[in-house]
């Protein structure tokens, strides 16, 4: 028979690979965005270097420089803002499922934000995300990061034109 404390360990197992999965998917997603921008701005040797720059900088405030500036060069700048709006969904819920805390739910477990600071996205808070629909949004990270590989390749041929 399982102590109390196995059962709890058993049964948090599952949503937190789920969980970890997901946040490393968006880890390599704002990665990918950041590569978007460095490639861009210096083709060859040195793009790895701005790369890690760039990536220090809040995914906010990346996605407000795509939209806004780079869209404005980027052989693909119409595509850009919607590009980015999506990532932005994504790494919102990202957002939640690292600071939310796990709750047992009706038929499953979701994430709750019960932190002061609410979490947004298009003017909507994200009070709480259910882990059975965290998968979904591991597959949309992982559409978007192929999107965002394939728009930085643009960048990066565009700029060795300039």
């Amino acid at each position: 028979m399982k102590t109390p404390e196995q059962t709890v360990a058993t049964s948090y197992d599952e949503p937190h690979e789920v969980i970890g999965r997901f946040v490393v998917l968006c880890s390599t997603l704002e990665y990918r965005q950041s590569q978007l921008l460095s490639r861009y701005f210096t083709p060859g040797s040195r793009v790895k270097f701005l790369s890690n720059v760039i990536h220090s900088i809040p995914a906010e405030l990346k996605s407000e420089i795509i939209a806004e500036r780079l869209s404005l060069y980027h052989p693909k700048g119409k595509e850009l803002p919607a590009h980015v709006e999506q990532v932005g969904a994504v790494l919102a819920r990202r957002d939640l499922a690292v600071h939310g805390v796990l709750t047992a739910v009706a038929g499953g477990y979701a994430l709750k934000n019960l932190a002061a600071h609410p979490i947004r996205h298009n003017g909507e808070i994200l009070d709480e995300l259910l882990v059975s629909e965290i998968p979904k949004w591991s597959q949309e990270a992982i559409r978007l990061t192929g999107e965002t590989m394939r728009l930085a390749k643009l960048s990066e041929e565009q700029a060795a034109r300039v």
